[in-house]
């Protein structure tokens, strides 16, 4: 709930200032500035998508706690109690700052397990045929070997590609969006940048990407869990000509 409050409070302070030089807005400036915009009027369509906006923006941190759906429930009845002004039914000033310590517990929990999982599949992986494994930690399956051109780690690639996590939900790819991707290889995860670098246009390749050469211990949220390994079949489809 403080990461929430907190994102809200960015939202408010990230409207203009329109205050003298080094003096921060008051609650009636950000208040005035809500009701009565410097920008066109919002339409009422509008505004229930950015209300619906906010709510799924609010959301997006507390999924690092791993809540379980009576979980959500309890914080939902704590938000509409709130909105309802009603008396808390427990004692905010003993379980409030209670709130930090939970979350690093459940977030430092989700880690320890993801973890656990991941070392699992990587070591299992780097057994079965065909797995070349780097010294990065980069497990290579090449699935069909491409004849064109190789990319170096500073060029432009167009790819299509599907990344999945290792119990095979998939969190990103270029087939669902209908149309191939580019990427600088430079710009990348180091997972890709090393893993494409070893392909041929034409080429498909599995990767299978240690959280150390992907999103680490602070992962991606929502999607990518902290301390997630990571697959990713790749089809390399061209190199951007430089200039």
């Amino acid at each position: 709930m403080r990461v929430a409050v907190i994102a809200l409070a960015f939202v408010l302070a990230g409207l203009p200032a329109g205050t003298a030089a080094g003096q921060q807005p008051t609650q009636q400036d950000l208040l005035r500035r809500l009701v009565a915009p410097e920008e066109p009027a919002i339409s009422p369509e509008d505004a229930d998508r950015i209300l619906y906006s906010l709510g799924y923006s609010l959301w997006r941190p507390l999924t690092q706690l791993g809540l379980t759906p009576a979980e959500i429930e309890t914080v939902l009845r704590g938000v509409r109690e709130a909105a309802a002004r009603t008396a808390p039914t427990v004692d905010l000033e003993i379980y409030g700052p209670r709130i930090e310590g939970f979350a690093r517990a459940r977030v430092a929990e989700r880690l320890a397990d993801e973890r656990s999982r991941s070392e699992a599949f990587l070591a299992t992986s780097a057994e079965a045929p065909g797995a070349v494994v780097f010294p990065s930690g980069l497990i290579f399956f090449d699935l069909t070997a491409g004849a064109g051109e190789a990319p170096t780690r500073t060029d432009t690639v167009r790819v299509h590609y599907r990344g999945t996590l290792v119990d095979g939900t998939e969190f990103d790819s270029s087939y669902g969006r209908g149309e191939p991707t580019e990427f600088g290889l430079s710009g990348v995860i180091a997972c890709w940048t090393e893993g494409v670098a070893n392909m041929r246009v034409g080429g498909r390749a599995k990767l299978i990407c240690p959280p150390a050469i992907a999103y680490g211990e602070r992962g991606q949220p929502p999607d990518i869990p902290a301390g997630a390994a990571l697959v990713f079949e790749i089809e390399l489809l061209g190199v951007i000509p430089r200039g």
